[in-house]
């Protein structure tokens, strides 16, 4: 009895200076080697009241006579026999042959094993981890080293149970500031895609994201649309859905975080979950929380994890956290794209610009010079633009610009850029076309101008101006130049003024005609 309380009480002064849980887990391991002796032993921290994950501090083995750590990562649930630990208050059990164990968390050589003991580790009431030695000897240990195994694991408990909740605090006060420091990063970005990496990747620093989605809501068209969806760390693109079912409609319209840690805990939720990705894994824990703005969700944000159990109520509270500053971010990233857009766009066609074409228009030019791409542009103008002003008025004159730009547009790729010059001017940059290209869309564009439906001009001018069959012998025209890059082109404002001096003759020459520069 003596060596047994001189054996704990030099273990709790050890105890009393340890600052990390695998120390600690040493001068425990190191004592119970004094009292009773192991071949190979574990312990490891789980809290059932908290639905912790298992978390492994130390496994030893001894390998040819040296005590060597393993590094067997921890099960992703409690084994059967760390649940008979805690709900028998410890166990002993010996074995005739390693073969008759089966079913347990495995640790050390069970090749040999004979002898075994589990204990809950128990800081009052509360379970806190698990402790097991085994022996490789038969017969090693009796009831009396179970009862003094028990009383060592009971003596350690409560400098665990600091120790842990000192490095869960420092783990979680680390995990806090990287969310800090996402909000400030994404608080100075007014770039939606800039602002979405920063959310994920600080996500993934921070807790299990197999899978993660941004959604937004839109309510006047009562919209979800996953603008970013990640599944094994590779983009998804979701199609948009109507809000009136699945978890992200339900956290939007309730405004309320969900933590569910099992698909146990999912069905019982009553959600009808919307399949986004694509993965055979099946998601075993969701964390979704809403992006709340001016006490409404505009969006929500959602970790998923592949492992039961993944995520803590820390977790919840820092998704929380990162989903509020996320949604004044992106508000203010689409405030700003609106008004770039406008910046940037014509208010009547709803094109680019001048501005924004020279912008677009430079780049392209340096990388058509620096790679040797074929590069063309096509200067066109209404015929006879004037005359549906004077005739018709203004409103008819803006319905003419309407219909040549939603006619070229039907005639260019995405890569082509279509811009508003001034006036009745436009112009249209064609990256990678050369001659024979930049021809065929000029002249598919002057012919969809030709032939295009007046009809809704005519019922206008009908309706409000009381002019009926004034349009039937008008008909919209333009004239095109079209100009490519070569050796005379020293920058993007020679190019344009060929196209421009092409339109010219082709206006001088007759008009509704496309005209190449040479």
């Amino acid at each position: 009895m003596q060596r047994l309380e001189a054996i704990f009480a030099e273990l709790g002064r050890e105890l009393s200076s340890a600052t990390d849980a695998e120390s600690a887990a040493l001068l425990i391991v190191n004592a119970a080697e004094k009292l009773l002796g192991w071949d190979s032993c574990y312990l490891v921290l789980y809290d059932p009241a908290k639905g912790t994950k298992v978390r492994s501090i130390l496994i030893m083995d001894t390998v040819n006579g040296e005590r060597v750590k393993l590094s067997t990562p921890p099960p992703n649930k409690p084994s059967s026999n760390m649940l008979r630990a805690i709900i028998e208050d410890g166990y002993l059990s010996l074995y005739d042959s390693p073969d008759e164990i089966q079913g347990f968390y495995s640790f050390g050589s069970l090749r040999h094993t004979l002898s075994l003991m589990f204990v809950p580790v128990r800081s009052g009431e509360r379970v806190i981890g698990v402790f097991s030695i085994q022996s490789y000897k038969p017969n090693f240990y009796n009831e009396k080293s179970l009862q003094v195994f028990k009383a060592l694991a009971n003596q350690c408990a409560g400098a665990l149970e600091r120790i842990w909740a000192q490095e869960a605090l420092a783990d979680l006060e680390t995990r806090r500031a990287l969310i800090y420091s996402a909000i400030h990063d994404i608080s100075a970005s007014l770039a939606l895609e800039q602002i979405y990496e920063i959310i994920y990747h600080t996500a993934r620093k921070v807790m299990p994201c197999d899978d993660f989605i941004i959604a937004v809501y839109d309510a006047p068209q009562n919209i979800i649309t996953p603008v970013y969806a990640i599944e094994k760390n590779q983009r998804l693109n979701p199609e948009p859905y109507a809000a009136e079912r699945g978890m992200a409609a339900e956290v939007i319209r309730g405004g309320f975080s969900l933590l569910l840690n099992n698909p146990e805990d999912m069905n019982a939720s009553g959600l009808d979950f919307i399949i986004l990705t694509q993965s055979e894994d099946s998601t075993q824990s969701i964390l979704a929380a809403p992006m709340m703005l001016r006490g409404a969700a505009m969006g929500m944000i959602s970790a998923q994890s592949y492992e039961l159990d993944a995520y803590t109520k820390d977790d919840q509270n820092l998704l929380e956290l990162l989903g509020a500053h996320a949604a004044v971010a992106i508000e203010n990233a689409r405030l700003f794209g609106r008004v770039q857009q406008m910046a940037d766009t014509d208010t009547l066609t709803n094109i680019y610009n001048r501005r924004k074409f020279y912008e677009i228009a430079e780049k392209q030019f340096s990388h058509a010079m620096q790679e040797s791409l074929p590069l063309a542009v096509i200067m066109l103008d209404v015929d006879d633009f004037k005359l549906f002003n004077d005739s018709f008025g203004h409103k008819i004159g803006d319905f003419v610009l309407q219909i040549v730009t939603a006619e070229c547009q039907t005639c260019i790729r995405d890569a082509d850029i279509l811009a508003r010059h001034g006036g009745e001017e436009f112009i249209i940059l064609l990256p990678g076309a050369d001659s024979n290209a930049a021809r065929l869309v000029a002249e598919r564009a002057r012919q969809q101008v030709e032939h295009a439906n007046l009809r809704p001009a005519q019922k206008f001018l009908e309706e409000v101006v009381g002019a009926a069959g004034k349009l039937d012998k008008m008909r919209v025209t333009i004239s095109l130049g079209v100009a490519t890059l070569d050796e005379t082109c020293p920058n993007i404002d020679v190019l344009i003024d060929h196209a421009d001096r092409a339109m010219y003759r082709a206006k001088t020459s007759g008009r509704n005609q496309a005209v190449m520069w040479d």
